[in-house]
């Protein structure tokens, strides 16, 4: 891989939208293996990106884990379900949805089955997803997250 290594912990170096000298830290691992990074500068100001491993990983949009999906207590509604995910455009990163069981009725021309689901909202509903996926890269508690609340 040329360029940049990708950052896998928090470092000071320059932000790569501005080249001013601050501190990067990576927050978490995307599903197509890309890593969210923050950048914070002196002044406060912070600039946020992803850096992908490789060229041909920015258009892969694969987020669906066929093999093995991954079912936790909802942080919602505390009942079983499965994590989902998907890519909001409008926001520019990734969310996650909790799907829980069949409801009555079908949507689309499909006829595809209706299925009750949680949307994830909070930051501290977001870190109890990405810590049950494995790609949390930050290591700052929960408890923090609480009190800042």
């Amino acid at each position: 891989m040329r360029g940049r290594p990708i950052i896998r912990q928090q470092h000071e170096d320059k932000c790569s939208l501005c080249n001013i000298p601050s501190t990067l830290r990576p927050v978490e691992r995307l599903p197509n293996n890309a890593i969210e990074i923050i950048a914070t500068h002196p002044d406060g100001t912070t600039h946020k990106w992803v850096e992908y491993p490789s060229f041909e990983a920015v258009g892969k949009q694969d987020t669906r884990n066929k093999i093995d999906p991954r079912i936790i207590n909802c942080p919602i509604c505390h009942k079983r379900g499965r994590i989902n995910g998907f890519n909001n455009f409008k926001s520019g990163h990734f969310n996650y949805v909790v799907v829980h069981e069949r409801i009555e009725g079908t949507w689309g021309k499909l006829h595809h089955a209706r299925r009750r689901r949680c949307y994830i909202t909070t930051p501290e509903q977001r870190r109890i997803v990405l810590r049950r996926l494995g790609r949390l890269l930050e290591k700052t508690p929960t408890k923090t997250i609480r009190e800042a609340m």
